[in-house]
């Protein structure tokens, strides 16, 4: 029982974010701010961001993004925000 507890509160940490178990917001971009240079993808942890031919930009696929703002300071064209 307790290693399902622990296990539990592992998933739940990891799915929610680092710094708010209750993380609902998440990692958003301004397409036409972003310059393609892939500083988001390389910090991100969870490899959630794609790259949309359309918009000609990296974003954060909201199924994968939990919240956790890494990539939000070091997007040099600020194009990135939680929301």
């Amino acid at each position: 029982f307790k290693l399902m507890h622990i296990l539990f509160f592992r998933f739940l940490f990891h799915t929610t974010g680092k710094n708010n178990l209750n993380a609902m917001e998440k990692a958003k971009v301004k397409c036409e701010e972003c310059i393609g240079c892939g500083a988001c993808v390389e910090v991100c942890q969870y490899r959630c961001f794609r790259y949309s031919l359309k918009g000609h930009c990296w974003f954060p696929d909201q199924n994968c993004c939990v919240g956790c703002g890494a990539c939000i300071p070091i997007c040099p064209v600020e194009a990135l925000y939680m929301e």
